[in-house]
């Protein structure tokens, strides 16, 4: 006896996967794109955990170029980027002690002057709030017991079309499901 499970669907022009620093950028510059453009574009950011950040644990050092371009006045919109980079220091380290490496020697990338020390997860979640403020997103958490007996779940995105720029966001992807999935929502 086949018994059909219905599954609810909604319906987005673009369905990011992973709410990290790339795919919060990209749902706030869709938004961005298309208010310049008059058009309206819904968005959907998938995140695996029970809030955005949840998985991202570590620091970082981050350039604050990418968010100047995205977000010009995120100093004054209190973004978790507090702590500039004063000084580089590179050493080897081994069972007799350390070594301190000249930073003449070091490539340019290696030279933080102009960075910041700051929690990625804690950036991610001010990213989130940008998000929501630009109406790009807004936070649901959803339990999908179809989704649970199933181990898979495939999600499709095709190109969109923002008037002037073909955008290609995501291919197919297959992800694991561990019993939920929080998922950040487009309006």
């Amino acid at each position: 006896m086949t018994q059909e499970v219905q599954r609810e669907s909604m319906q987005y022009d673009v369905v990011i996967v992973g709410a990290g620093p790339a795919g919060l950028s990209a749902a706030i510059r869709l938004k961005q794109l298309a208010a310049e453009a008059g058009s309206e574009v819904s968005v959907a950011v998938l995140e695996k955990g029970s809030e955005v950040g949840a998985h991202i644990l570590s620091g970082a050092v981050i350039d604050p170029k990418a968010l100047n371009e995205l977000i010009p006045d995120w100093k004054e919109q209190g973004a978790p980027l507090e702590t500039p980079v004063t000084k580089d220091r590179f050493l080897l380290l081994g069972p007799s002690g350390e070594i301190s490496l000249p930073m003449w020697a070091m490539p340019p990338f290696m030279h933080n002057h102009g960075c910041y020390i700051a929690s990625l997860g804690n950036v991610c979640r001010w990213l989130a709030g940008q998000a929501e403020a630009l109406r790009a997103i807004r936070r649901q958490l959803v339990r999908d017991r179809a989704a649970r007996a199933a181990p898979r779940i495939q999600l499709v995105v095709a190109l969109v079309m923002v008037p002037g720029a073909l955008l290609l966001v995501l291919g197919v992807m297959l992800i694991e499901l561990a019993g939920q999935i929080g998922v950040v929502t487009g309006v």
